[in-house]
């Protein structure tokens, strides 16, 4: 999708599609480089998001914890690890026509 916008003196265009296709890349390597060994890290882009998660069953315990299993975070720290790249991977997608 790509989506303009006016304004005074010209337009800024965004190819969000491939923006957000490169920003999800970024925090699955994150993801990839923090998870428990065997974790199967995968990403899902569709209409203006991007899903990155574990695909495994017990994901969802391996990064909040369990009553009996400590956390092990890992696509939390992923997000915030590459919050910096995916911003500047977002400018870098905008076009001045």
């Amino acid at each position: 999708m790509n989506l303009g916008v006016r304004a005074s003196g010209g337009e800024i265009a965004i190819n969000f599609d491939r923006a957000f296709e490169k920003a999800g890349k970024i925090v699955e390597d994150y993801a990839r480089s923090l998870a428990p060994e065997g974790v199967e890290i995968k990403t899902d882009t569709d209409n203006l998001s991007v899903s990155v998660y574990a695909d495994t069953a017990h994901g969802k315990s391996l990064e909040f914890g369990t009553p009996k299993m400590a956390p092990q975070p890992f696509l939390v720290p992923s997000l915030i690890a590459a919050e910096d790249e995916i911003i500047d991977t977002i400018a870098c997608e905008m076009e001045i026509l």
